[in-house]
């Protein structure tokens, strides 16, 4: 079994509804409060209100900026207190901040594909683009909002269902008057299956649509058992239907395209490296990872001339060779890279959960030929149970490791 989310948009998704949705979904407003403070921006607050829409009781959770009221997902998100920003001074905002690794390379990829879209529809360099969407405080605590949710409640796999954009309308923006959907949102919905309705309403945002594209796969192959589910609502009532976004948390007991077992065929791309500001490779890791990298590694070796150097090592599926030497040409110093193909053997993987004194934890295990080789209780688990708990992390870990023997 394996943990994942369900996507219900058939009122749309916007970065605030889905806030909405995770916090009455189990994610703990305090905690998520907290994390967001962690991006040390001034002047905004994370509030929430119960409201109904349409007889449904729902979550309203608004970023509220300076004593203005942050608006409901169908109206444009081009005025008021939504400043100008570039890619970059974001990027620095996210690294800077207290958030997890884990977070920020989330937060940061959603970023990069927001930045990409409107790039494309602009035809410019990422860095050239001043993002009204991107550079809003609201947009800013939204992506990085939900890419704590997500990892609050360890989700392996998202899906996203019946996508609702609502009606053939203008968008008011700071580009002029455009179709619905936005030109940013409909870059980022590609390879998913979505509907324009009657509703005369935009319903769902670049940010909403960014997170899809983030997590999400079109559709459920799979049926879900269900832990729980949240209800995250938009701005105002629609007279035909509850306008909420439903994310559904629960266990799939099969996932398309997971990881499973056996030999496959990999590449190892590598580069030498001695002339590199040593505070830069952290930025290189997160960069190949976010480009599809497998893993990524730095090896201390000796150069021409006795130079101390470091080698990095990638490894990547064989169709990605390009793309992440591409990567490493643009993020490192170096000339040239080498790369080789290889192939490896993997264990089954597989998550089991158990519940002990503090709380339930996910097992991963590894297996071969149907045969138990491996396993170990997850590490984001324990470590949220510990805070929550407030207990040795270690004694959480071996609670897990114990009771899961004992099965």
């Amino acid at each position: 079994m394996a943990k994942a989310a369900k996507f219900e948009c058939f009122s749309g998704i916007s970065g605030d509804m889905a806030l909405g949705a995770f916090v009455d979904a189990g994610v703990p407003f305090n905690y998520l409060s907290a994390e967001l403070k962690k991006l040390k921006i001034h002047g905004f607050t994370l509030v929430k209100k119960k409201v109904r829409r349409s007889g449904i009781s729902a979550l309203k959770v608004n970023v509220e900026i300076e004593h203005e009221h942050h608006h409901g997902h169908e109206e444009s998100r081009h005025h008021g207190h939504h400043a100008h920003g570039k890619y970059s001074e974001i990027v620095k905002v996210i690294k800077k901040s207290g958030l997890s690794e884990e977070v920020k390379k989330r937060s940061l990829s959603m970023f990069k594909r927001l930045g990409a879209a409107e790039a494309k529809i602009h035809n410019c360099s990422i860095e050239e683009v001043h993002f009204h969407e991107i550079g809003a405080v609201d947009t800013i605590a939204d992506i990085c909002g939900a890419a704590v949710c997500m990892d609050y409640l360890g989700i392996e796999r998202a899906f996203a269902t019946n996508i609702d954009c609502g009606g053939n309308i203008t968008i008011k923006s700071s580009h002029g008057a455009l179709p619905n959907p936005a030109p940013a949102t409909v870059e980022l919905l590609k390879g998913f299956e979505y509907r324009q309705s009657d509703i005369p309403m935009e319903l769902v945002t670049p940010t909403g649509a960014c997170i899809l594209a983030e997590y999400a796969e079109n559709g459920m192959p799979y049926p879900i058992a269900p832990l729980s589910a949240g209800y995250g609502a938009g701005g105002k009532d629609i007279e035909s239907r509850p306008n909420v976004l439903r994310i559904t948390i629960g266990e799939v007991s099969a996932l398309p395209g997971a990881k499973s077992g056996g030999e496959s065929e990999t590449a190892v791309i590598e580069a030498n490296l001695d002339d590199m500001l040593p505070l830069a490779f952290e930025s290189v890791m997160e960069n190949l990872f976010a480009a599809g990298a497998l893993d990524v590694f730095f090896s201390q070796i000796q150069m021409k001339k006795n130079r101390p150097g470091v080698k990095l090592t990638v490894i990547c599926g064989v169709e990605d060779i390009k793309q992440l030497s591409t990567v490493v040409f643009r993020e490192t110093t170096t000339f040239g890279v080498r790369f080789y193909k290889t192939g490896r053997i993997t264990l089954e993987r597989g998550f089991v959960p158990v519940t002990t004194k503090y709380g339930r934890v996910r097992i991963k295990t590894g297996s071969l030929g149907g045969e138990l080789m491996s396993a170990s209780p997850e590490y984001a688990d324990c470590k949220k149970l510990a805070a929550t708990k407030k207990a040795p992390l270690k004694l959480v870990y071996e609670e897990a490791k114990k009771v899961f023997k004992a099965k």
